[in-house]
């Protein structure tokens, strides 16, 4: 059985996990599970040059990246953070888009280009995955999984072990950021164990910023918004 650092790892880096997944359609009975998993929303701040028109490529999206001196704090650089290319098996195609906002390889829209990062919160249990993607059709990729996030609140599947694995999604409020932002929250349970993981993807033009946090003692704290404003200006320098 995968220890609970190697989920927290699997789930935040396009995952270790392979799943051979059901996305159930039951909302449940629980409050937080009522109503929209999410907000889709508009321009609170343009997304300038970066992501418009063409697919950024791998090398502009790996430039354009945040560096650790851009999080302060006890942000370090965390080289196991990321590098998984693992792709989830899903029995029902309809979360596809769900589970492609943090593991692109098992998303229904392949990216055009893709960078990221993985960094470790020096002291604590808590890590994050910086991951921007790009795709000629952005802006239908979110509102794919916008639309899907209020049917999915439940993935299951099993981890590389053959492991029963639970991803459960609750309610989570997208930042108005960008052209474009999606949000949701989740648990993963394996076993006795369990996971609480934060996703927040933003887009400007055709580049989707994503962030994952994951922590193994307590609910995962939303994308820092400073954060998220950091990377969108540096998505709208790319040329």
């Amino acid at each position: 059985m995968p220890t609970l650092r190697s989920i927290v790892l699997a789930v935040a880096i396009v995952p270790a996990l392979t799943f051979t997944a059901a996305c159930s359609d039951s909302k449940g009975d629980d409050a937080t599970n009522s109503g929209p998993i999410s907000s889709s929303s508009p321009v609170d701040n343009p997304s300038g040059g970066g992501g418009t028109g063409k697919a950024a490529t791998n090398e502009q999206l790996q430039k354009a990246m945040l560096l650790p001196a851009d999080l302060g704090g006890n942000w370090a650089v965390d080289p196991e953070g990321v590098g998984g290319d693992a792709k989830m098996t899903l029995l029902k195609e309809e979360c596809m888009p769900v589970v492609g906002l943090f593991s692109p390889l098992s998303g229904a829209a392949q990216p055009d280009g893709k960078a990221e990062a993985g960094f470790t919160n020096e002291g604590s249990a808590v890590a994050m995955t910086v991951r921007l993607t790009s795709f000629k059709n952005a802006e239908k990729v979110l509102a794919d999984a916008q639309s899907a996030l209020d049917e999915c609140r439940l993935i299951t599947g099993k981890d590389a072990d053959g492991g029963s694995v639970s991803l459960t999604v609750t309610t989570a409020a997208a930042p108005k950021l960008g052209d474009q932002s999606v949000a949701f929250a989740a648990n993963i349970a394996d076993g006795s164990d369990s996971v609480h993981m934060s996703v927040t993807a933003v887009r400007a033009g055709n580049t989707v910023e994503t962030m994952v946090t994951t922590s193994a003692d307590g609910a995962a704290s939303p994308a820092d918004e400073a954060l998220l404003k950091k990377q969108l200006e540096k998505i709208a320098q790319i040329g």
